[in-house]
């Protein structure tokens, strides 16, 4: 009888222990909410808008295929400090106010997607206003 190796669990390993590895999301509710984004670490923070390419346009998909001239959603990424950059989904038809790029943005109507699985939050909102300084 072959004897199986010792298999040391994720995060367990000795010189992790006691370590802050990663965020870790927990009960959270599936799909997108408000509940998931209150509850997220996105909430507490204002986010940086990044310009660079500006709004750019995701089609809608049919058979895992692009359907031509067709705009399902806008995206455009923000910065939040110490957690990095997210993409951000907007309403297809989304026109960006004018603002400055790199500036502190407030999320409208924000809900977040997290998948536990792949410690992903999907972030997306009805628009997005400069924060007043």
């Amino acid at each position: 009888m072959l004897e199986q190796p010792n298999k040391i669990k994720p995060g367990s390993h000795p010189e992790n222990r006691g370590k802050n590895m990663a965020i870790q999301f927990n009960n959270f509710a599936g799909g997108y909410s408000t509940d998931n984004y209150t509850s997220s670490p996105l909430s507490r923070q204002n986010p940086i808008l990044l310009l660079g390419t500006g709004l750019k346009q995701i089609p809608q998909f049919e058979n895992n295929r692009p359907i031509p001239n067709t705009v399902e959603r806008t995206q455009i990424e923000v910065y939040y400090s110490g957690l990095g950059t997210v993409k951000l989904s907007l309403p297809a038809g989304y026109k960006l106010p004018s603002i400055d790029d790199l500036s502190s943005i407030e999320l409208l109507s924000p809900e977040a997607f997290i998948n536990s699985r792949n410690q992903q939050i999907y972030l997306r909102a009805q628009g997005v206003k400069a924060n007043a300084k």
